[in-house]
């Protein structure tokens, strides 16, 4: 009998049962691209933070200036905290978009792309596409990585190198167990990927990926994959090819120095002493670590459930011995950050997606967005309390004048998001791990299109307006007692930090003004002031202690 046209469902169609297009929707394999699409469109909607963006993108455009593409300073002084390939990448974009927002964030935003891409098919190679979108949905809405994949800083890119290098490692791995005769590309490809991660950060990039295997190795007896891994001649010549000369141009050039500012400062000390005031315990990312998986923390929890079923496969104990590394050598570093815990989040994403079916409450899908949403809705209040207790000159001048930032679309916008995520985690017909992704897909939305422009504006305006007052006029500005190095990219131009001299115009602290009682006030909003500096005299009494910057 012939066939009928058209007798056969068509994928997609009405005929399918509402759960099972849901599932089809979680298949669709270009996912990823439209959230890559959202981490470029959404760059240019907020000003500089500082202190972290602004010290990156004021170095950038002090590079462009100089014409020097191989040392990096900040407002006239060398500046050694991370290598150089942030600020190449930067001053591409910079010379082909011009210097502003969007061009100095977009390569972090390219990065944090390239991170979730290659978390997509490393799942989708071992898993299946449904789970690689799952994978891919969990990391680009996290809270902090939807903050550094927005942020000209030098933490996406690491990120997005660590993770290619510890994939590609197993994938060596499983391609050496398999008798895969391109297993030799796949090291090499990894050493690229480590050479490029050296020249992000430094040693770091070399560290966890070898402790990483090494632990792997140990737990599983591929001794003779990590051999081969390891000891390969030409993974190290490539690895030495990518980072070597520019470390070798720069110490050349600033000697010890060099030696002192990055290997010694920024990496050794950061290790064996406090930086900038960030200092922890050894417990310190065990609470922290539920917000960095916010606002999937739930799941987060849920996987730790499954306790031994973690090791029973070598897929499982890779991720295992990933995060593992990262979370003991940084829980007793002397420095601790919660960004540092992104190192290792990479494998905390893929088990995370593995595994979540665990995740069987929608309780747990609610509570920790609705507890962060609700914190944020509570500001306006907080900020009030603080304006009348704290003894901070400089906070309380931020926020009194900030106030206005915290107004009825600022609550209904937070509000409006809260109400939708409780009814997607109470109400919607869908799985509860379904739940979760779109929970984090509008927890995200307002994060990233409330919650850090209310920010940007109490923190960053008067920074903003205090650069456009600063353009019309002619007197040398130098910057002093304030870490706002955004001032001089929004100025365009660099602005030395040093002592003022009589004469010259200041960019200060408001709390910073009785050192020089001669100052003429030239603009003031917010936390920050220009003056113009006469006579300069020492204060006759101690200055009150300066409060640590926030990163």
């Amino acid at each position: 009998m012939p066939s009928q046209p058209n007798a056969s469902p068509q994928p997609f169609s009405g005929r399918l049962p509402w759960q099972a297009r849901v599932d089809r929707f979680f298949e669709f394999e270009y996912l990823p691209f439209i959230l890559g699409l959202m981490f470029v469109l959404t760059l240019g909607g907020v000003p500089l933070f500082d202190l972290d963006e602004g010290a990156f993108s004021s170095a950038t455009m002090e590079m462009l200036k100089r014409g020097d593409f191989l040392t990096t300073y900040m407002g006239g002084e060398l500046r050694f905290d991370k290598p150089i390939l942030i600020y190449w990448l930067q001053a591409a974009s910079v010379s082909l978009f011009g210097l502003h927002e969007f061009a100095l964030r977009l390569p972090s935003a390219l990065c944090a792309t390239g991170w979730m891409l290659g978390i997509f098919y490393f799942v989708k190679q071992f898993l299946d596409v449904s789970r690689a979108n799952t994978a891919a949905v969990l990391m680009a809405t996290s809270l902090i990585v939807s903050i550094i994949g927005r942020a000209a800083t030098a933490d996406a890119l690491l990120n997005v190198l660590l993770c290619l290098s510890l994939l590609d490692a197993y994938r060596f791995f499983m391609a050496h167990k398999n008798g895969d005769r391109n297993s030799a590309r796949i090291a090499w490809r990894a050493y690229a990927w480590v050479g490029l991660g050296v020249l992000a950060k430094g040693p770091v990039a070399i560290a966890i990926p070898m402790v990483t295997m090494s632990l792997f190795a140990v737990f599983t007896g591929s001794w003779s994959a990590w051999g081969k891994l390891v000891f390969n001649p030409i993974g190290w010549v490539i690895c030495a090819t990518i980072f070597l000369p520019w470390y070798l141009a720069e110490y050349a050039v600033q000697g010890q120095a060099f030696v002192e500012g990055f290997f010694l400062k920024h990496n050794v000390s950061r290790f064996t002493n406090t930086l900038e005031g960030h200092g922890g315990h050894w417990y310190y990312y065990g609470p922290m670590s539920l917000l960095v998986f916010m606002p999937a923390s739930g799941l987060y929890l849920s996987l730790w459930l499954r306790g031994k079923q973690l090791l029973a496969s070598h897929f499982d104990m890779w991720c295992c011995c990933w995060f593992g590394v990262v979370l003991v050598l940084f829980s007793f570093s002397k420095t601790q950050l919660p960004h540092y815990l992104l190192y290792g989040s990479t494998p905390i994403f893929i088990l995370m997606a593995k595994y979540r079916e665990q995740l069987r409450s929608p309780w747990a899908v609610l509570l920790p967005a609705s507890v962060f949403l609700l914190a944020f809705l509570a500001l306006p209040e907080i900020a009030q309390h603080l304006i009348a207790t704290s003894k901070d000159a400089k906070l309380v001048a931020s926020l009194r004048d900030g106030l206005n930032n915290f107004d009825l679309s600022y609550r209904f916008e937070i509000a409006t998001g809260l109400v939708a995520i409780i009814a997607i985690s109470l109400l919607a017909p869908l799985r509860v791990w379904q739940r979760q992704l779109l929970v984090c897909a509008v927890f995200s939305g307002v994060v990233i299109h409330k919650i850090l422009p209310t920010a940007a504006a109490v923190q960053q305006q008067p920074v903003v307006e205090a650069a456009a007052f600063a353009k019309n006029l002619t007197a040398p500005i130098v910057m002093y007692h304030q870490d706002m190095p955004s001032f001089s990219v929004h100025l365009q131009r660099v602005v030395e930090i040093r002592e003022p001299a009589a004469g010259e115009i200041l960019f200060t602290a408001i709390n910073e003004l009785h050192r020089y009682p001669t100052a003429s006030v030239l603009f003031s909003k917010g936390s920050v002031v220009l003056a113009k500096i006469g006579a300069v005299t020492e204060p006759s009494v101690a200055p009150p202690p300066m409060t640590d910057p926030s990163h």
